[in-house]
């Protein structure tokens, strides 16, 4: 009450034509509001490309249809919280090569900035990376994230050779990895957790084929990794679950079903699970595990 009557003190002789009593008892309007973005569907590669490109918080993209990605053409999401979704089952991004057999390095690739991104129901197959790269060197990945709190859900991924790795967390923390389908024989891995990508949670995945390196293979200091009700169904030398200098990570419920060779390895020393770094609770499979006890029968 005092406020409103300092205001009309104001006001001066005009409160006699009752102009400003009028104004001053209106509420105040505020600043102007922002238009709200709707979302982009997008169904070629040009409009994919912008989407991703313009992108600003909270954008919602729809991919419709099946988009083409060839060799050097990936973008780069850096906007963060953006949603990216299919609009009909089997709509995504598909690599393509080049002369040379090389495809894009990623098809969804999420820059360091692009905090809290999702990805939903997407179908990514083609190829990425190319036969002529070096080994350790753009060997190309259909998911890329070097953000934090990425998520990836209900999506179907195929990776065949020369295809590195289905899923790429490179330096990317507490990201979500769940109810996902891989398929295809990828070059070195199905999952790969790498470069501080810790608290990185993988659950209630199926995984055609493990790779030699692993199917589930977490790299140190890629710690804390939670890591359950997950599916192998072949695997390699490299085991069904690697974990590689990771320490307090938790693997449980997981199910290696046709492993060629080894289970699961871990080659961590501490305080866990048959003297490992790691807890290891109920993983099932035929074979004997490194160390013995933390998968079998």
């Amino acid at each position: 009450m005092g406020n409103r009557v300092a205001r009309l003190a104001l006001c001066g002789p005009l409160l006699l034509l009752g102009a400003c009593e009028a104004s001053l008892t209106q509420p105040d309007a505020g600043p102007p509001l922002l238009a709200k973005q709707g979302p982009a569907k997008v169904t070629t590669l040009a409009e994919w490309q912008t989407a991703v490109t313009t992108a600003t918080a909270r954008t919602k993209i729809i991919i419709q249809g099946v988009i083409e990605v060839p060799r050097d053409e990936e973008v780069y999401l850096t906007a963060p919280e953006v949603t990216i979704l299919a609009a009909t089952p089997g709509s995504g991004l598909r690599g393509v090569g080049n002369a040379d057999g090389q495809g894009p390095f990623c098809l969804i690739c999420v820059g360091p900035t692009g905090d809290r991104a999702t990805v939903i129901g997407l179908a990514l197959d083609g190829v990425t990376g190319g036969p002529s790269d070096p080994v350790q060197s753009d060997p190309g990945a259909p998911m890329y994230t070097e953000a934090r709190q990425v998520t990836f859900r209900d999506n179907h991924v195929a990776c065949d050779f020369p295809c590195a790795v289905h899923v790429w967390f490179q330096g990317a923390p507490d990201g979500t990895f769940q109810h996902n389908t891989l398929t295809g024989l990828p070059r070195f891995s199905a999952i790969q957790i790498q470069g501080t990508s810790t608290g990185v949670t993988v659950v209630d995945n199926w995984v055609e084929n493990a790779g030699p390196q692993g199917g589930i293979r977490i790299r140190g200091p890629s710690n804390n990794s939670l890591v359950r009700d997950n599916v192998i169904a072949a695997s390699f030398g490299g085991g069904g679950i690697n974990a590689t200098n990771s320490v307090g990570g938790r693997y449980q419920n997981n199910k290696i079903l046709a492993p060629n060779g080894v289970s699961c390895r871990d080659a961590t020393v501490g305080n866990g699970t048959a003297g490992t770094a790691n807890i290891w609770i109920d993983n099932q499979s035929p074979a004997a595990s490194v160390p013995v006890g933390i998968c079998g029968p």
